[in-house]
């Protein structure tokens, strides 16, 4: 394989704690029409998402940090070393959040990536 591939698998080897993984993936069978086309090498793994997830959120909380769910960020500022963030809550609720750091978990497209310009979105050009 090589290139990106081999950092990729590098960095999960390297940062991807055991417990979560389900199964290691060797190989890609490519089928098309009910035909086996290819088998390919392919190492890769099939990780348990939701045990890494709550992992990660025990350990920001454990660290001081706070986790809030069932809140939607619609805007986000960067203001004198503070982050703003204008949330909408599930109960239909609108407030400001000021932090000193903000993680963006909110998917793509990311409404504090994009409110903050980090990256401006994916662009994908057909």
């Amino acid at each position: 394989m090589g290139g990106l591939h081999d950092v990729l698998l590098t960095t999960l080897r390297e940062s991807l704690r055991r417990e979560f993984i389900v199964n290691e993936i060797k190989w890609l069978r490519l089928v098309i029409n009910n035909r086996d086309v290819a088998r390919l090498p392919f190492m890769t793994y099939l990780i348990d998402k939701s045990a890494m997830i709550r992992n990660v959120i025990n350990e920001a909380e454990y660290m001081g940090a706070r986790v809030r769910f069932g809140v939607t960020a619609v805007r986000c500022t960067a203001k004198n070393n503070n982050y703003e963030c204008l949330v909408h809550d599930k109960d239909g609720g609108e407030y400001v959040i000021t932090t000193r750091m903000l993680i963006g978990a909110d998917a793509y497209p990311s409404i504090v990536d994009l409110s903050l310009g980090i990256t401006n979105g994916l662009v994908l050009r057909i």
